[in-house]
């Protein structure tokens, strides 16, 4: 009879590492999809967040008056994995990056207006951009690209 219940355990105890590497061998290509998916969507706000301070600030300028001017700090370290670009052309600015998955996503595009320059400036403390009112009401022809 104790030779029985030796058996038992031991038929258990395969049942149960059987079970484990089951639900293993599925649950963790699911883990590794949802964090690359929560990565790729938590760089998606970062940029966007990038973008929505440069769009701010180009909307201020544009209310000001002639010559007014704004700095606004570009910061794309968090963001170096992804690889992102920022694209700012005479018209509008553009952004894109990496998934995880190796796709590249544009971001969002905002159009400023054509009294309103843009120009990329490096600093000690990092790259900044110069947003200023121009009121020849000519659009410059600067094209812009920021890459990590």
């Amino acid at each position: 009879m104790v030779g029985r219940r030796g058996q038992l355990t031991i038929e258990y105890v395969l049942i149960l590492v059987i079970v484990l590497t089951i639900i293993s061998l599925v649950s963790i290509p699911l883990i590794n999809y949802t964090e690359d998916t929560v990565l790729d969507v938590g760089y998606g706000v970062l940029l966007g967040g990038e973008l929505n301070r440069i769009s701010n600030a180009i909307h201020a300028i544009s209310v000001s008056g002639c010559g007014s001017s704004a700095r606004v700090s570009v910061n794309l370290n968090q963001l170096a994995d992804t690889s992102p670009i920022i694209d700012i052309n005479s018209t509008h600015i553009t952004a894109s990056y990496y998934l995880q998955n190796g796709t590249r996503v544009a971001v969002k595009a905002v159009e400023y207006p054509p009294y309103t320059s843009i120009s990329l400036q490096g600093g000690s403390s990092g790259d900044y951009l110069v947003i200023q009112k121009d009121c020849s009401h000519e659009r410059p022809s600067n094209s812009i690209t920021i890459s990590v």
